[in-house]
């Protein structure tokens, strides 16, 4: 069998996010993070090294950091407009 693309478990995942006070950009995995829920939402919590403030993401919210060494076709990455 052939490897085309290695995964990761859901718990070993990183995300990335970026400070709405001090516009770092921060790493993190789930099991980093508060988990919250507001209104039938799950959140996580975490706070930011630099400034101390609490950044909330809801769980559609997270995006995946892309592993620069397996970036294949175009196609792979989310469009993100500038």
């Amino acid at each position: 069998m052939k490897v085309l693309r290695a995964g990761s478990l859901i718990d070993q995942q990183t995300y990335q996010t970026t400070c709405n006070k001090c516009h770092s950009i921060l790493e993190f995995q789930k099991h980093e993070a508060k988990v919250m829920f507001e209104r039938n939402e799950k959140l996580f919590c975490i706070n930011c090294p630099v400034c101390q403030f609490n950044i909330y993401i809801s769980e559609q919210a997270l995006k995946q950091k892309l592993v620069s060494n397996q970036s294949g076709d175009f196609r792979d990455q989310p469009f993100e407009p500038k």
